[in-house]
């Protein structure tokens, strides 16, 4: 797309007030922290804003309303399922990234990009290759994270795959921060969804069988899976100490909208791949907002003190903790 002249603000901005009092219905108050993001989040910006800071203080609450409110044709991803999308589109027509992104991304001229945070050199790869084409065809960008960009990839082996992304971010974008403050994920509660489900300590017994579901030309064994009532129950072992990635979850997430994770062990006893695919299946099931239920051998209390907690762990902890215990 050619513009004529000067070119636009590629995020327009929306009013302030407005959206601010759109946001404090129902008894809801902006804090100081918030109210700052929300006036420099709805101001206009060149390319877009990168919106950061720690967990539930808000940032995809404030950042979907500013997103409703900005005209044009516009789409809004999580950031596992685009990549997931875009790998997808690759493997499937066999054409370059940049042509698959470019493809996916259609007419929008706005892309919303939830959860943004980095662990993967491939993953770290493939967002360079996709802040390339959307600079070039100048479409506006809008993304929430808990990192700062320059702690995305914070692996020291393997951060400088990252630098030129982070460098683009902070050339093009206006980055804002959401002060720390009250976590609101926590201070909260929900009846519906991810929240709907419960972290049950104790063994699990229930005298189900062995079950299959077959991802691409793999088959994956978990204790039972029943498409017709979209459930789908697997050990840690099966479902976190497997080979799977979280474009692996995106998939099984589109197939079964309720989720059993029994035989949780201790903290101590999961090594870093198994707590990294924990956090992939809980990104993944949080944003799809499908309940899970866990049986562990401890309670969540007990759980989360025990110590040999992955990255992550304040982000991934505050989200285990909208279940019930």
């Amino acid at each position: 797309m050619q513009w004529p002249g000067r070119r636009p603000n590629l995020w327009p901005g929306v009013d302030t007030e407005e959206l601010a009092a759109g946001l404090e219905v129902g008894g809801r108050t902006l804090d100081p922290g918030q109210r700052s993001a929300v006036m420099q989040l709805t101001a206009a910006h060149d390319r877009g804003v990168y919106l950061f800071g720690g967990v539930g203080r808000g940032k995809t609450w404030m950042a979907d309303a500013c997103f409703a409110a900005a005209p044009g044709p516009k789409r809004r991803v999580h950031m596992h399922s685009f990549l997931a999308e875009i790998n997808a589109a690759v493997a499937a027509r066999a054409e370059p990234a940049a042509d698959a992104i470019a493809r996916l991304i259609g007419e929008a001229r706005l892309l919303f990009i939830d959860e943004f945070h980095v662990h993967d050199v491939g993953d770290a790869i493939l967002i360079r290759r996709l802040l390339d084409v959307l600079l070039r065809a100048r479409i506006g960008l809008v993304v929430t994270s808990n990192y700062a960009p320059e702690d995305l990839l914070p692996n020291p082996l393997f951060h400088h795959h990252m630098l030129p992304a982070i460098e683009q971010i902070r050339a093009h974008l206006a980055v804002v921060e959401v002060v720390p403050g009250t976590d609101y994920r926590v201070a909260g509660s929900a009846d519906g969804g991810f929240a709907a489900g419960a972290w049950t300590a104790g063994r699990c017994d229930d005298g189900w069988g062995g079950d299959v579901v077959v991802l691409g030309s793999r088959t994956v064994p978990v204790r039972a899976a029943d498409a017709g009532r979209g459930v789908l129950s697997g050990t840690f072992a099966q479902l976190c100490e497997a080979p799977l990635s979280a474009a692996d979850y995106v998939a099984l997430a589109s197939r079964y909208t309720r989720w059993e994770l029994t035989d949780v062990p201790a903290p101590g006893e999961i090594d870093e791949q198994g707590f990294q695919r924990f956090a992939y299946l809980v990104d993944v099931l949080v944003d799809a907002q499908h309940r899970l239920d866990v049986t562990a051998d401890l309670p969540f209390e007990e759980w989360t003190t025990r110590g040999g907690m992955p990255r992550d762990a304040e982000r991934f902890l505050s989200r285990l903790s909208l279940l019930r215990t």
